[in-house]
């Protein structure tokens, strides 16, 4: 059985909400350095990184606050 990563987990979800997950992190305080060293790989998110991201899109989507910009 295959494990998602986190990264893979916030990547469906922003798909989902309808954000852009760059966005989505600038938004919850994820700095674009830490950003961009996920998604090249440098580092991943670590459980309470991925479970802020993840509870701002939740939250701001049924806000209908996704995508404003």
């Amino acid at each position: 059985m295959a494990l998602i990563s986190y990264l893979e987990q916030l990547k469906t979800l922003a798909s989902e909400c309808g954000w852009r997950l760059k966005d989505a992190c600038s938004d919850a305080g994820i700095s674009t350095t830490t950003y961009y060293r996920w998604m090249n790989g440098t580092t991943s998110p670590r459980l309470k990184q991925a479970d802020r991201v993840a509870k701002f899109m939740q939250s701001y989507q049924h806000k209908g606050y996704a995508n404003l910009q």
